[in-house]
């Protein structure tokens, strides 16, 4: 329950900024209450603590996680009306050796490709003040980051054994008072581009990490050890577990920040957003000490690795300044996160008018750190010369012809328009039974090709099929169909 005032001591690094050399107005909506702890909560401690996160299940409703160590969901036809749920989806184990990491863990990033499996990571907290003679909370606080898996669309989360389900951590192992938190903290939500999934993490120095923003990737979900971290160069060195591992060489674990100088350890929220074309990353930060630099702020990428000066999307009172002390335990806000309703079941896109949600912290003499509400406000952004929405075209070379037991290919091409280049995945549909479908490559950034391939068994049904390949990128959708005929492929003389 302490956790929002000792962020303060994470987050707390100035910098001085220039202006984007495109300007883009941001406007704001009224406040709207999507949580009142108050009146909704399931018990005590059931509070946003982190920033919210949302993807489609396979019945068509929206899930919504921004929950406590004690995890549990919001779930709605839309992000208009989710209700909060009380049973648990993942609860904390609260293991008291560091060497599990399997103490206090948060529900934090979500990526689903049907609505049915859902990846997680997971914030893990060691907070070995519980544990171990400590001077303080941050003195004996290790942090890393573990993956969860839910089979049953988000009703429930179970873990590998522990530790089998690290995913990334610093190569150290936890010392007690230290003075302060150190590790890997908060990832962002995850997002796909070219063949791998991402996510920004918030790190802290310790011995040879540096403080910053860690931007890792996975071309597998379901594997916990197939993350890489950037480097500087690429993404070639790999987290490691500092208790199972002989670590020879400290350096090629570590991850290297991305444009520290730019956006500090802002890792909240992650999306590419189809009306900026660019990518958009939102999380706490200051400028200055005073109350008008501080809040929730946005930076603009092509690339993940390059981020432009922060700006200012919302003044917020941070828990950490002192506007926020008083009484009741004062009122601050935390926790920002873009969410809006697009093509992207795992809410990775956003367009000109996504909502900010954020965690608001009320005054209440009887609970000083608990009575918090998850909000959100209506961001609308407005570009002077915008430019051109992505877009592409699809095409494929024709019909394909075959006998039964034959194959065949078919090569799709997704042609350019406009925009930026962004990463479009393939599927095809309409196969008969008897037929199957493979590609040589699930995504390309058009302009570009990849092949289709048909197989067919020997007893597949004679006639014409209509096939239809879709192409899905960047907000767009976009079909190219084709006829797959089939003919008898008995010889001549069998056919009396």
């Amino acid at each position: 329950m302490k956790r929002s005032f000792l962020f303060g001591l994470l987050f707390l690094i100035l910098f001085s900024y220039g202006v984007l050399a495109q300007q883009i107005t941001v406007q704001l909506g009224p406040e709207q209450t999507v949580f009142d702890w108050t009146t909704q909560r399931c018990e005590t401690e059931d509070i946003p603590d982190v920033p919210a996160r949302a993807f489609r299940d396979i019945n068509g409703n929206v899930q919504v996680i921004a929950t406590h160590y004690i995890n549990r969901r919001f779930i709605g036809s839309s992000l208009n009306n989710i209700v909060r749920t009380c049973p648990v989806v993942l609860s904390s184990s609260l293991n008291s050796n560091p060497s599990q990491y399997n103490d206090h863990e948060w529900l934090t990033s979500l990526y689903t490709l049907d609505g049915q499996t859902i990846y997680g990571l997971v914030h893990n907290e060691y907070q070995g003040y519980l544990y171990n003679s400590c001077t303080s909370y941050a003195s004996c606080w290790y942090n890393a980051i573990t993956s969860a898996l839910s089979t049953d669309a988000g009703a429930t989360y179970t873990q590998a054994t522990a530790p089998n389900h690290l995913v990334a951590s610093v190569p150290y192992q936890y010392v007690n008072n230290v003075g302060y938190p150190y590790g890997i903290f908060e990832p962002s939500n995850i997002i796909y581009k070219d063949g791998y999934y991402y996510s920004l993490l918030h790190l802290e120095g310790y011995q040879s990490q540096q403080v910053g923003s860690c931007l890792m990737r996975t071309n597998n979900l379901a594997n916990p050890t197939s993350w890489r971290f950037w480097n500087g160069n690429s993404f070639a060195n790999t987290p490691v577990n500092p208790y199972t591992s002989t670590i020879t060489n400290a350096n090629s674990h570590l991850c290297t920040p991305v444009a520290p100088s730019q956006i500090g350890k802002m890792s909240n929220s992650l999306t590419w957003n189809t009306y900026l074309q660019k990518y958009v990353l939102v999380g706490v930060h200051q400028t200055s000490a005073a109350a008008a630099d501080s809040g929730f702020f946005y930076s603009l990428s092509d690339d993940l690795i390059n981020w432009g000066s922060p700006q200012l999307i919302m003044t917020a009172i941070l828990p950490w300044m002192s506007q926020a002390q008083g009484t009741g335990g004062g009122q601050w806000q935390l926790y920002p996160s873009l969410l809006e309703e697009t093509s992207s079941r795992s809410f990775e896109l956003t367009g000109q008018t996504p909502y900010l949600y954020y965690t608001k912290k009320n005054p209440n003499s009887a609970e000083l750190y608990l009575d918090r509400d998850l909000v959100r406000r209506q961001v609308t952004f407005t570009i002077s010369n915008p430019p051109a929405q992505f877009d592409f075209a699809l095409a494929n070379s024709g019909a394909i012809n075959l006998a039964q037991g034959g194959s065949s290919s078919n090569t799709i091409t997704a042609t350019l328009i406009s925009g930026t280049a962004q990463s479009v995945t393939f599927s095809v549909s309409g196969l008969p039974s008897g037929a199957t479908s493979s590609f040589n490559q699930g995504s390309c950034s058009p302009t570009c090709s990849v092949q289709l391939t048909i197989n067919t068994v020997s007893s597949i049904g004679v006639g014409n099929y209509p096939i239809i390949v879709t192409a899905v990128g960047g907000g767009v959708t976009r079909t190219a169909n084709f006829n797959l005929a089939v003919s008898d492929s008995a010889p001549p003389s069998a056919q009396r």
